[in-house]
């Protein structure tokens, strides 16, 4: 535990410099690199095609061995519209949000390398190489995006003044040209992982992924939808996948997965919960569901977290046990 809390000082100290000199002392357990170029992706934002770099933070572990540590990629939130690597603390109904910078102390300094991707969103008009009905993904994306889905979008894109959204074909390909280049995007970052697992000192044989809301919904698809070298995912409150559930429960190399919702979540997220619990309950895969009682859609990784085993403990700690078990215990 004083690792968890020196990781908490971390975050004060820290959060009174700017992001470029706030690489943290070894002291609290990590150290971190900012700026990690892992590709490049296509964008249009004036309707003009061109790449540009995909980049993320790396967070060391200090004080967990000398490696090679199991990794963890770490998805940001925010509707595909906005957010990023290294976020403001975000508050709702008094409750403050871990924020993406939270998750990698958190993780690093308990032993798991941590890697927190940007990837590209749907203000610079990504273009994305998956096409509706290819590659196992859904065809009517009426089928998973409702109307009241993408009023949340159009809340999003409010507070970066945007228009709203409605519920042309055209919206919808909005959003399916961001979800889906942040599903490409974190697929990317895994190929780069894997490729340099050996000058980054980490295990490719363990790897694990998880995000919020839209970052959810990346994880959750890499993880169910893709062929990639993930053991174990933690998707919170994310939207549904836009690959086929036949196709989903039919794979026989799921990795496990730890999903949570809360009470008070977005009611869409809410209707797709129990859709992808009864679709991962027909899988084979090793699946947990867990439950943040009290809290809103945003929630900090010490709210409680309720599983569907009966055990309360809190959400910071089921994660980390869930990736111990999945990751650590495996290189023994």
């Amino acid at each position: 535990m004083l690792i968890r809390a020196l990781a908490v000082m971390a975050l004060v100290l820290t959060s009174q410099v700017s992001p470029r000199t706030a690489a943290a002392n070894s002291l609290f357990g990590y150290d971190v690199e900012i700026d990690v170029v892992y590709g490049q992706g296509r964008i249009a934002p004036d309707g003009v095609e061109l790449l540009r770099d995909l980049k993320m933070d790396v967070y060391t572990p200090t004080t967990a061995g000398t490696g090679p540590w199991p990794a963890v990629v770490y998805i940001h939130g925010g509707a595909f519209h906005r957010g990023g690597r290294r976020n403001p603390v975000y508050k709702l109904g008094g409750a403050v949000h871990s924020s993406p910078e939270d998750w990698a102390r958190l993780l690093a300094a308990n032993g798991f390398k941590t890697f927190v991707l940007e990837y590209r969103l749907a203000p610079e008009n990504p273009i994305t190489a998956f096409v509706p009905g290819q590659d196992h993904t859904l065809t009517d994306l009426r089928s998973i995006i409702s109307e009241d889905m993408m009023e949340g979008f159009s809340r999003g894109r409010g507070g970066i003044g945007l228009p709203p959204l409605g519920y042309s074909d055209a919206d919808l390909d909005i959003i399916w040209d961001a979800y889906m280049s942040g599903v490409e995007d974190a697929e990317l970052a895994l190929s780069y992982i894997v490729e340099h697992a050996q000058e980054l000192n980490i295990d490719p044989n363990n790897i694990g992924m998880g995000g919020h809301s839209a970052g959810g919904g990346i994880t959750a698809s890499v993880a169910l939808g893709r062929d990639v070298p993930l053991k174990a995912a933690f998707p919170l409150s994310p939207p549904n996948t836009f690959f086929e559930s036949d196709f989903i429960v039919g794979r026989q190399d799921l990795p496990a997965i730890l999903m949570h919702f809360s009470q008070y979540d977005d009611e869409p997220v809410l209707r797709h919960a129990s859709t992808l619990s009864e679709m991962l309950r027909s899988s084979g895969a090793e699946f947990t569901l867990g439950w943040i009682p009290g809290f809103m859609h945003f929630y900090p990784h010490n709210a409680p977290s309720l599983a569907d085993d009966g055990t309360r403990i809190s959400l910071g700690d089921r994660v980390l046990a869930f990736l111990t078990a999945q990751l650590k215990d495996q290189q023994k």
